[in-house]
């Protein structure tokens, strides 16, 4: 069994590739390590008082995504790719969000402010208008007889 030793005092998130982990820890790095031998292959800093929050794979580019946030003031939340071969960086765009959900076979990310953003380019393919007040299939929404 192999054992990865952690950088903080907790991990945010993780994400698999073919034949790697990412694992993102608060107030640290993104790692990539080898799934057969649990050797680091990368690490990238985001810098002071900024950490991933959640990471994802996608197949079609292999590549790792991610959100960025910069924690101590709460300000940016940012949405980078990764590359799974070498970590290097491109900020595809800025989010206005506080979740976000990557759908990698569809190639986008959906956010909660209601944009479904590219993972190509990281512009907005399409708004969905949040939030929904009304949801038809719940029972209580059904006129009353």
């Amino acid at each position: 069994m192999l054992q990865i030793p952690r950088l903080t005092f907790a991990i945010l998130d993780a994400a698999f590739g073919p034949r790697s982990l990412t694992i993102s820890e608060s107030g640290g790095p993104v790692r990539c390590i080898d799934s057969t031998t649990g050797h680091e292959l990368w690490r990238h800093s985001p810098g002071n008082h900024v950490h991933f929050l959640r990471l994802w794979y996608c197949n079609t580019d292999e590549s790792f995504y991610g959100v960025q946030w910069e924690f101590q003031k709460g300000s940016f939340r940012s949405f980078v790719k990764l590359n799974a071969a070498t970590g290097e960086d491109m900020t595809l765009c800025q989010l206005d969000s506080w979740e976000e959900v990557c759908c990698a076979k569809l190639r986008c990310l959906l956010t909660s402010s209601g944009k479904i953003i590219s993972l190509r380019d990281g512009k907005v393919l399409h708004r969905l208008e949040f939030p929904q007040t009304d949801y038809p299939d719940r029972s209580d929404n059904l006129p009353k007889s």
